[in-house]
């Protein structure tokens, strides 16, 4: 398994395509020529529902993830914040974010 493998951007990759996979075969196993029956004594329509609904989430989590390596807003001003307790200048480490620093007319 190589380091890409391994990664958090993978991991969700790879289970929003077996979770959608998984969907298709629950459908394709209980409906008759594409068709959910009426009577859905198993739930099946509902799994299939929500294994939609949790790909989706999981899909949005990867889009999220792929720019935002360090794990959102917070955790980016936490890292800026602890170069700054370094040594480093502000405008410097807000650069590297693609941020820039403005300072406030009050």
């Amino acid at each position: 398994m190589t380091k890409k493998e391994r990664g958090l951007l993978y991991l969700l990759e790879r289970s929003a395509e077996l979770l959608e996979l998984h969907a298709e075969e629950l459908r394709a196993a209980h409906t008759i020529r594409g068709r959910w029956p009426k009577e859905d004594e198993h739930g099946a329509r509902r799994d299939f529902d929500e294994m939609c609904d949790m790909a989706k989430g999981l899909r949005k989590a990867h889009k999220y993830h792929k720019p935002n390596p360090l794990g959102g807003p917070a955790k980016m001003f936490d890292s800026i914040a602890d170069r700054m307790r370094a040594g480093d200048s502000m405008k410097e480490c807000m650069a590297d974010y693609g941020l820039k620093f403005k300072r406030s007319n009050v």
